[in-house]
């Protein structure tokens, strides 16, 4: 059976093919007519299965630029898995015995939320970088018999510094491919989904990013992004231009290593976000769009209290159409907005 894509779509199709040859690549005529199709009204031909960048957000944005063959990017099945849950977390857990990784979340931990997620979507191993009361936590994750995962862990004994440090710690279990994810943040597993269909140039790492901003619960505290033509160019809590969040769930492989192993060298301390920013600098840090899938970083007792809003209205994986109504009266948790409340009705419009 044949395929007739419209006209357009063929002169793209034929000039990605010159591109990918190598013919193109240094042609007035082959960039002008890649040009011409990225042009938003040529856009809407293209395949958008699997692709981070497809839709009406990502469509907009672009991915890798010109010049990138195909060749040149790899796609690989994420099976590796490092989850940070090494700092005291005091803003939620002050006073207590627990360490914040141990937070019940509608009667279920908050790391163990996270790794039933990673099982879910073929996570097979996991090293757990702990340092604030670890021995609870490994004694807490040994108790959980069904989880099914290959889990080791790492400790890191500066876990008082900057997050960064803690992935340093965890550098020997750090290959392509690895996803990186904080403990405590709770996602839809089609996030995870989004970065493992990622098309990445060797040596590149991604960020799952969030462009609807006014669905942030809380927008202050959350790190901002700043996207062009889908690579990362700034990161940060407090920059001022921004147009995307921080989901806190990452693809990485040893680049973001050395990157970290710089910042650290210069200041003696290290956060995530600034190895983001260093590597971003070489323009090999990539956005993958989340979509519409839900997140929320679990920080302080509001935050937890929305969170498990969410978890009754859209079940564990944060995927599903509203399943019921929540009984707690309405001053006491925040609106949602309609991103998160996507297929759900308050009670008085359900009737």
């Amino acid at each position: 059976m044949k395929t007739h894509l419209p006209r357009h779509a063929r002169r793209c199709f034929s000039a990605r093919v010159m591109m990918a040859r190598g013919s193109a690549c240094r042609s007035r005529a082959g960039v002008a007519l890649l040009q011409h199709c990225e042009a938003p009204e040529h856009r809407s031909w293209k395949r958008t299965e699997g692709n981070c960048f497809a839709g009406r957000r990502r469509a907009t944005r672009g991915a890798f630029g010109l010049g990138t063959a195909p060749s040149m990017l790899e796609k690989r099945t994420m099976e590796r898995a490092i989850v940070l849950a090494a700092g005291t977390g005091s803003r939620l857990v002050s006073g207590e015995i627990a360490p914040k990784p141990l937070k019940p979340v509608a009667g279920v931990p908050l790391l163990v939320r996270i790794l039933r997620t990673l099982r879910a979507e073929g996570i097979r191993e996991v090293v757990v970088v702990t340092g604030y009361k670890e021995e609870l936590i490994q004694r807490a994750l040994a108790a959980e018999s069904s989880l099914g995962l290959s889990i080791s862990f790492v400790s890191n004994t500066q876990y008082e510094r900057k997050n960064g440090v803690s992935l340093l710690a965890a550098r020997e279990h750090v290959v392509p491919g690895t996803l990186l994810t904080m403990a405590d943040h709770l996602y839809s597993p089609a996030i995870v989904r989004r970065l493992s269909a990622l098309d990445l140039p060797s040596r590149a790492a991604a960020l799952a990013v969030d462009y609807d901003i006014p669905r942030c619960f809380d927008l202050d505290d959350a790190t901002k992004v700043r996207v062009e033509r889908g690579r990362i160019v700034d990161i940060g809590k407090e920059i001022a231009a921004y147009d995307a969040l921080d989901t806190g769930v990452f693809r990485i492989g040893p680049s973001l290593v050395e990157a970290l192993d710089r910042v650290y060298a210069a200041k003696g301390d290290c956060s995530l976000s600034e190895g983001v920013r260093a590597l971003a600098d070489e323009g090999m840090f990539f956005a993958c769009d989340a979509g519409d899938a839900r997140w929320i970083d679990v920080d302080t007792p509001a935050a937890l209290e929305q969170a498990e809003l969410l978890l009754a209205r859209f079940g564990d994986g944060l995927d599903r159409d509203a399943l019921r109504i929540d009984p707690r009266p309405a001053d006491r948790v925040a609106p949602l907005s309609r991103s998160w409340a996507a297929g759900y009705q308050p009670a008085a419009d359900a009737e």
